[in-house]
Protein backbone atom coordinates (compact mmCIF):
# COMPACT_ATOMS: atom_id res chain seq x y z
CA UNK A 1 0.00 0.00 0.00
CA UNK A 2 2.90 2.44 0.63
CA UNK A 3 4.20 2.26 -2.84
CA UNK A 4 0.81 2.86 -4.21
CA UNK A 5 0.80 5.90 -2.14
CA UNK A 6 4.04 6.91 -2.97
CA UNK A 7 3.81 6.42 -6.99
CA UNK A 8 0.96 9.05 -6.63
CA UNK A 9 2.20 11.41 -4.60
CA UNK A 10 5.10 14.21 -4.97
CA UNK A 11 7.87 14.79 -2.98
CA UNK A 12 9.84 17.50 -2.36
CA UNK A 13 14.09 17.22 -1.24
CA UNK A 14 14.71 19.68 1.64
CA UNK A 15 18.69 19.26 2.16
CA UNK A 16 19.33 21.07 6.17
CA UNK A 17 22.51 21.85 7.45
CA UNK A 18 23.78 20.04 10.99
CA UNK A 19 21.90 22.70 13.33
CA UNK A 20 18.73 22.38 11.25
CA UNK A 21 18.85 25.82 8.94
CA UNK A 22 17.31 25.47 5.43
CA UNK A 23 20.28 24.75 2.60
CA UNK A 24 17.98 24.22 0.09
CA UNK A 25 14.26 23.07 -1.31
CA UNK A 26 14.52 20.79 -4.20
CA UNK A 27 11.59 20.80 -6.53
CA UNK A 28 8.89 17.56 -7.08
CA UNK A 29 10.05 15.18 -9.49
CA UNK A 30 7.73 12.46 -9.09
CA UNK A 31 4.95 14.23 -10.75
CA UNK A 32 4.97 13.54 -15.01
CA UNK A 33 5.50 17.07 -16.45
CA UNK A 34 2.99 18.23 -19.44
CA UNK A 35 5.77 17.86 -21.99
CA UNK A 36 6.89 14.15 -21.07
CA UNK A 37 2.85 13.58 -20.41
CA UNK A 38 2.56 14.18 -24.11
CA UNK A 39 5.02 12.06 -25.73
CA UNK A 40 3.88 9.42 -23.46
CA UNK A 41 0.62 9.76 -24.61
CA UNK A 42 1.95 9.73 -27.99
CA UNK A 43 3.67 6.54 -27.43
CA UNK A 44 1.48 4.84 -25.91
CA UNK A 45 -2.11 5.61 -26.93
CA UNK A 46 -3.59 4.02 -24.35
CA UNK A 47 -3.06 1.01 -21.11
CA UNK A 48 0.04 -1.00 -22.29
CA UNK A 49 -1.05 -3.94 -20.98
CA UNK A 50 -1.57 -6.49 -23.66
CA UNK A 51 -5.37 -6.85 -24.41
CA UNK A 52 -6.59 -3.98 -22.21
CA UNK A 53 -7.21 -1.44 -25.15
CA UNK A 54 -8.36 1.39 -22.57
CA UNK A 55 -7.87 4.94 -23.62
CA UNK A 56 -9.19 7.01 -21.17
CA UNK A 57 -8.46 8.00 -17.44
CA UNK A 58 -5.17 6.42 -17.66
CA UNK A 59 -1.98 6.75 -15.54
CA UNK A 60 1.58 7.70 -15.55
CA UNK A 61 3.58 4.49 -14.13
CA UNK A 62 7.04 4.62 -13.17
CA UNK A 63 8.72 1.17 -14.33
CA UNK A 64 11.50 1.33 -11.81
CA UNK A 65 9.81 2.63 -8.72
CA UNK A 66 10.57 6.53 -7.92
CA UNK A 67 10.41 5.87 -4.22
CA UNK A 68 13.31 3.52 -5.09
CA UNK A 69 15.08 5.77 -7.51
CA UNK A 70 13.47 4.97 -10.53
CA UNK A 71 14.24 8.39 -13.13
CA UNK A 72 10.72 10.32 -14.07
CA UNK A 73 11.67 10.49 -18.01
CA UNK A 74 10.04 8.72 -20.82
CA UNK A 75 11.93 5.65 -21.34
CA UNK A 76 10.94 4.68 -17.32
CA UNK A 77 6.77 5.50 -18.09
CA UNK A 78 4.08 3.48 -18.93
CA UNK A 79 0.55 4.26 -19.41
CA UNK A 80 -1.98 1.78 -17.62
CA UNK A 81 -5.67 1.89 -16.61
CA UNK A 82 -6.53 2.22 -13.00
CA UNK A 83 -7.59 -0.89 -12.92
CA UNK A 84 -3.86 -2.03 -14.07
CA UNK A 85 -2.13 0.01 -12.18
CA UNK A 86 -3.86 -1.44 -9.25
CA UNK A 87 -2.82 -4.85 -9.68
CA UNK A 88 1.02 -3.35 -10.31
CA UNK A 89 0.76 -1.87 -7.07
CA UNK A 90 -0.53 -4.87 -5.62
CA UNK A 91 1.64 -7.72 -6.88
CA UNK A 92 -0.69 -9.44 -9.86
CA UNK A 93 1.18 -7.72 -12.13
CA UNK A 94 4.79 -6.61 -12.99
CA UNK A 95 6.46 -4.60 -15.28
CA UNK A 96 9.57 -4.08 -17.18
CA UNK A 97 11.44 -3.11 -19.74
CA UNK A 98 13.35 -6.18 -21.90
CA UNK A 99 15.35 -5.45 -24.91
CA UNK A 100 13.83 -1.89 -25.15
CA UNK A 101 10.35 -3.09 -25.24
CA UNK A 102 7.71 -2.52 -22.11
CA UNK A 103 6.71 -6.58 -20.82
CA UNK A 104 4.18 -7.36 -18.55
CA UNK A 105 4.18 -10.52 -16.29
CA UNK A 106 1.93 -12.40 -14.51
CA UNK A 107 2.21 -13.21 -10.49
CA UNK A 108 3.29 -16.97 -12.03
CA UNK A 109 5.79 -15.37 -14.26
CA UNK A 110 4.72 -15.73 -17.74
CA UNK A 111 5.17 -12.45 -20.00
CA UNK A 112 1.76 -11.43 -20.83
CA UNK A 113 1.74 -11.90 -24.81
CA UNK A 114 0.11 -9.54 -27.26
CA UNK A 115 -3.60 -10.36 -27.90
CA UNK A 116 -4.23 -11.20 -31.88
CA UNK A 117 -5.12 -8.56 -34.25
CA UNK A 118 -9.17 -8.41 -34.17
CA UNK A 119 -10.81 -10.25 -36.93
CA UNK A 120 -14.31 -9.04 -38.51
CA UNK A 121 -14.23 -7.94 -41.70
CA UNK A 122 -17.26 -8.02 -44.08
CA UNK A 123 -16.11 -10.66 -46.12
CA UNK A 124 -15.26 -12.92 -42.81
CA UNK A 125 -18.76 -11.96 -41.80
CA UNK A 126 -20.76 -13.23 -44.33
CA UNK A 127 -18.45 -16.67 -45.22
CA UNK A 128 -19.25 -17.07 -41.40
CA UNK A 129 -23.05 -16.36 -41.69
CA UNK A 130 -23.04 -18.46 -45.24
CA UNK A 131 -21.24 -21.24 -43.26
CA UNK A 132 -24.35 -21.00 -40.39
CA UNK A 133 -26.77 -21.46 -42.91
CA UNK A 134 -25.63 -23.89 -44.84
CA UNK A 135 -24.80 -26.09 -41.94
CA UNK A 136 -28.63 -24.90 -40.51
CA UNK A 137 -26.97 -23.88 -37.60
CA UNK A 138 -28.93 -21.00 -36.12
CA UNK A 139 -27.10 -18.58 -33.09
CA UNK A 140 -29.28 -16.23 -30.84
CA UNK A 141 -28.81 -14.57 -27.52
CA UNK A 142 -30.05 -18.16 -26.02
CA UNK A 143 -26.97 -19.74 -27.39
CA UNK A 144 -24.57 -19.79 -25.21
CA UNK A 145 -26.72 -20.19 -22.22
CA UNK A 146 -25.75 -22.77 -20.70
CA UNK A 147 -27.95 -26.10 -19.24
CA UNK A 148 -26.20 -26.61 -16.49
CA UNK A 149 -27.51 -27.55 -13.21
CA UNK A 150 -24.69 -27.27 -10.93
CA UNK A 151 -23.78 -30.47 -10.43
CA UNK A 152 -19.83 -31.38 -10.90
CA UNK A 153 -19.05 -32.73 -14.45
CA UNK A 154 -18.35 -36.34 -14.51
CA UNK A 155 -15.53 -37.13 -17.06
CA UNK A 156 -16.60 -40.31 -18.57
CA UNK A 157 -20.30 -39.32 -19.31
CA UNK A 158 -18.81 -35.78 -21.07
CA UNK A 159 -16.60 -38.74 -22.94
CA UNK A 160 -19.41 -40.83 -24.01
CA UNK A 161 -21.20 -37.62 -25.00
CA UNK A 162 -18.44 -36.19 -26.88
CA UNK A 163 -17.96 -39.14 -28.85
CA UNK A 164 -21.22 -39.83 -29.43
CA UNK A 165 -21.23 -36.78 -31.13
CA UNK A 166 -18.52 -37.05 -32.90
CA UNK A 167 -19.78 -40.09 -34.22
CA UNK A 168 -23.31 -39.18 -35.24
CA UNK A 169 -21.23 -36.62 -37.25
CA UNK A 170 -19.03 -38.94 -39.03
CA UNK A 171 -22.26 -41.47 -40.13
CA UNK A 172 -24.28 -38.20 -41.01
CA UNK A 173 -21.11 -37.03 -43.37
CA UNK A 174 -21.02 -40.59 -44.47
CA UNK A 175 -24.91 -40.76 -45.37
CA UNK A 176 -24.80 -37.08 -47.11
CA UNK A 177 -22.08 -37.86 -49.76
CA UNK A 178 -23.39 -40.98 -50.69
CA UNK A 179 -27.00 -39.61 -51.12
Amino acid sequence: MARMLACDSARVDVVTGADGQLLDVGRSTRSIPSAITRALWLRDGGCRVPGCGRKRHLHGHHIQAWAEGGPTRLANLVLVCPGHHRMIHEGGLSVEVRADKIMFIDQRGHTILAAPPRVGSDQELEALERFLREADLHIDASTTTPKWDGRPMNLSDTLDWMFIADTTRAVRTRVEATN
